[in-house]
């Protein structure tokens, strides 16, 4: 295995790389990313591994290598008094097999069992860059064309990151984001904490980026009511929903049956497990990260 220690990082100043540890078989690598010049930046820590997703997508070798990753992340962030987010690199060129999603969410599960307050990033990619239609099809992935999706997007975390990547990996040309817009939230918990909507906009695209190739077309907008448009929105073939979104993606497509719309598959993720720092609720959610927030400026 590898040691990670905080004092072996790079000087500030330009881009630098500073290698911690050592290869895993010749396919894993972490390193310490720095930006120059502004200190209040995010700094990135990157780690490679090589997907597992042939042995049921629970392999317990990459979700350990995620939580060291983690665990030495926010022992940096502790030492230097900043922020660091962590970006894993799932390297799918050789994979030919099925669950891939299902490694995707055992990996977010071991980041936030590790630390839930730090930033993850699951990045599947392919001869280093993001999965085409035919990478998409050797994992037995049953594409379609145009995927939508919405939500608050509050403090982007593992579970809204698993809804967007679920879209990334379904769709083959375009992906639709309905972010609720301030007034839509107003009786949400803690909502004087919620980012504002062009924040929250922001930051579902910038992440969305990352996972999809440039032949997909990304329309993240800000919605008014929560359909978000999908009930009379032709050429859309996929929905992604949650456990708890399930049974409202069923009665828009039965709004879309009554208006002679085709009904939308119904692609449901799987929540990511709580951390145990962060409350009773069995899921991670962003009125979890707000309560904690709320918590803190008492004191």
């Amino acid at each position: 295995f590898f040691s990670l220690s905080p004092h072996g990082m790079a000087s500030s100043g330009s881009w630098r790389a500073a290698v911690f540890g050592a290869l895993l078989g010749g396919s894993t690598l972490l390193m310490l990313r720095r930006l120059s010049g502004d200190r209040n930046k995010a700094k990135t820590r990157r780690l490679r591994i090589v997907s597992k997703s042939g042995v049921g997508g629970r392999d317990i070798g990459n979700a350990e290598l995620v939580q060291e990753a983690v665990m030495a992340t926010a022992a940096a962030g502790r030492h230097e008094g900043e922020r660091y987010k962590l970006i894993v690199e799932l390297d799918c060129s050789t994979v030919n097999s099925s669950g891939l999603l299902e490694e995707i969410g055992s990996l977010y599960a071991a980041a936030t069992g590790a630390d839930a307050m730090v930033p993850v990033d699951i990045v599947p990619t392919a001869r280093g860059g993001p999965l085409t239609a035919e990478d998409k099809a050797a994992h037995g992935i049953k594409t379609l064309p145009h995927v939508a999706l919405g939500g608050t997007f509050d403090r982007l975390h593992s579970g809204h990151k698993v809804m967007l990547t679920t879209a990334a990996l379904y769709a083959t040309e375009r992906i639709r984001v309905g972010v609720a817009c301030d007034a839509l939230l107003a009786k949400k918990s803690h909502a004087d904490l919620i980012q504002p909507a062009k924040e929250r906009l922001k930051i579902a695209t910038e992440f969305l980026k990352q996972l999809c190739s440039l032949d997909i077309k990304l329309d993240v907008i800000l919605i008014d009511e929560f359909t978000g448009g999908v009930t009379t929105l032709e050429g859309l073939h996929g929905l992604v929903v949650s456990p708890e979104t399930e049974a409202a993606g069923g009665k828009i497509n039965d709004q879309r049956v009554e208006k002679g719309l085709a009904p939308l598959e119904l692609l449901v993720i799987s929540y990511v497990p709580n951390s145990n720092k962060l409350g009773d609720d069995f899921k991670l959610s962003s009125s979890q990260l707000r309560a904690l927030d709320a918590q803190d400026k008492k004191k």
